[in-house]
């Protein structure tokens, strides 16, 4: 850092620093972690989990900020999507992650044999709220749906976190016909050899504002 110019590099820190904010954000609402499991690795080192490296420490306090003020920031951005419109949709067709330990934080254990079926969503709301557990949005799995003969039956009947679900399938009807029926100018954001990226990044554009569909080819 000898010689660092803080004011020529002031734009790269700032998009550095929410870049690491957005990692560490997804981080936590995918594992269940708050802003409190943040650590550098001086912190770790203190605590006996990390190798002794001064990074971030050296960096962070060249632009008026430091691991504190790091963690006030991922806090406040894990409050804003807390509230969020869900990403699934009614009659969507869902599997449950195999990393998913919990129906949602605090609730049931799920079941092997859960993360083995399809399921369709049957509600994203109760009484024209979120259903919120823990700070996750949740939507009710009340279909199984049979992975080869897209026949359906009874569900488990549950609410699980948005978090711990992989979009399978888009089926609304509205959706569909808009897509069908009109012509457009449709624009490809990506190509992915996993569709689960695929569906996380539909996610990401849903909550957005953005009509998307996933197209397999």
């Amino acid at each position: 850092m000898v010689g660092y110019d803080v004011k020529k590099n002031e734009a790269y820190f700032r998009k550095a620093w929410q870049n690491a904010v957005d990692l560490c954000v997804f981080l936590c609402k995918e594992y269940g972690l708050t802003e409190k499991d943040i650590l550098s690795h001086a912190e770790g080192n203190k605590k006996g989990i990390a190798s002794n490296h001064s990074d971030v420490g050296h960096w962070f306090p060249k632009h008026g900020e430091n691991m504190d003020t790091f963690r006030a920031a991922v806090k406040k951005a894990l409050s804003k999507t807390d509230g969020k419109v869900q990403s699934f949709q009614v009659d969507d067709v869902v599997s449950i992650k195999s990393s998913a330990i919990k129906y949602y934080p605090g609730g049931p254990t799920i079941p092997g044999w859960v993360k083995e079926l399809h399921h369709k969503v049957t509600q994203t709301d109760f009484n024209n709220k979120p259903v919120i557990h823990a700070g996750k949005v949740c939507v009710l799995l009340g279909k199984r749906v049979d992975k080869k003969t897209k026949q359906e039956s009874s569900g488990i009947m549950t609410w699980v976190n948005e978090d711990e679900q992989i979009l399978v399938d888009r089926i609304r009807d509205d959706i569909e016909e808009d897509i069908q029926s009109k012509k457009y100018y449709r624009v490809q954001v990506g190509a992915f050899s996993s569709r689960e990226n695929a569906e996380n990044l539909m996610k990401e554009l849903t909550k957005a504002g953005f009509k998307c569909y996933v197209k397999y080819e």
